[in-house]
């Protein structure tokens, strides 16, 4: 008989089977659903106690972090969009001047 043990906080763990006797198969594939989960990420950041002090100001730089990479994007398309209406405006000035 076999019996099955249930992790005390409710979740089912990570689980590959192995078909074919394909174990390299079935490894990588553990190691992208873990990945994909962030098991590797959290126990680097576990592995030393971090003070509640650092912890806020690692937050509030990732949030910054975050934020410029926003802003950079939307200026992006911003820049983009007045390139475009520029072109569009010259190609019309032409076009009623040559008229």
């Amino acid at each position: 008989m076999i019996y099955e043990e249930k992790p005390a906080h409710g979740k089912k763990g990570i689980t590959v089977k192995v078909f074919n006797n394909n174990i390299e198969g079935a490894i990588s594939q553990l190691k992208r659903k873990v990945n994909l989960e962030g098991i590797t990420k959290e126990l680097r950041k576990r592995r030393y106690f971090e003070p509640n002090t650092a912890k806020r100001r690692r937050e509030m730089s990732e949030a910054v972090m975050r934020w410029n990479k926003k802003k950079d994007q939307i200026f992006e398309t911003v820049r983009e969009k007045r390139k475009t209406k520029k072109k569009v405006d010259k190609k019309v000035a032409k076009k009623t001047t040559s008229d």
